[in-house]
């Protein structure tokens, strides 16, 4: 651990703090605003996803051990801005109920970054253990850590607002009867309410599925880790030799 603050600040790019500390910083906001508003289920929501802005940060304090210690520091860029778009633009700005299919969108790209996030950490473990793997099995165990995180959070989330009173499916009838969008645009039938729940868990597990296929297919397509130059089968075959 003592020298966890260098390899920090050798591990990032300026651009990227600076990027970093202003969603931060945003987010923090938020954390204030629903405390002043008297909000601490919002506010405790968005505290556990600025935790989340700090993924990087707290995958180098890992153990040596660990492959995630050495993750680069671009998975950081694409996991800070989920969170935020998450937390303050679903949450804070209101959007899952404002904007019309906000929240499949946000499945949409969540289910194809998890198969992404899932090709980076087994290169990870495969840059760890020096040792040569079928890009194709690589990339559908990256499938399979998008499926369990996924479906994981749909769990969750059902479990959440079923038993213990949250609204983290964004389908609360009260605030839907609030929301004008919500009514215009047809997303919430009054007539209906109890079916809302298990719609909204299927509906996202459809779109958890359909963003995973498509990033699985590009990946397929140019697996970028295990290609050209970069291909990491290749760098272990030649260090075998030597």
């Amino acid at each position: 651990m003592k020298d966890y603050f260098s390899r920090i600040i050798s591990g990032s790019k300026l651009w990227e703090k600076i990027y970093w500390g202003i969603i931060r910083s945003i987010q923090l906001g938020s954390i204030i605003y629903f405390l002043i508003k008297g909000n601490g289920q919002f506010a405790l929501q968005a505290a556990g996803n600025l935790v989340g802005m700090f993924s990087w940060e707290i995958m180098l304090a890992f153990p040596k051990k660990s492959a995630l210690r050495n993750a680069p520091s671009y998975m950081n860029d694409v996991l800070i801005i989920g969170f935020f778009a998450a937390s303050f633009g679903g949450v804070t700005m209101d959007f899952y109920y404002s904007i019309p299919g906000y929240d499949s969108i946000m499945h949409i790209l969540g289910g194809g970054a998890f198969v992404w996030l899932g090709y980076e950490y087994c290169t990870l473990i495969q840059i760890k253990e020096k040792k040569q793997c079928p890009v194709g099995i690589i990339l559908l165990c990256a499938l399979g850590f998008s499926m369990i995180i996924s479906n994981a959070w749909e769990l969750f989330e059902f479990t959440f607002d079923q038993y213990f009173g949250g609204d983290s499916q964004h389908w609360s009838l009260e605030l839907a009867q609030q929301a004008e969008s919500g009514v215009e645009f047809g997303i919430f039938d009054p007539h209906d309410p109890m079916r809302f729940a298990v719609i909204d868990t299927m509906t996202d597990m459809v779109c958890n599925v359909v963003g995973a296929a498509v990033i699985y297919i590009a990946l397929k397509i140019y697996p970028y880790r295990h290609r050209g130059e970069k291909d990491i089968n290749k760098q272990f075959e030649t260090v075998k030799k030597d």
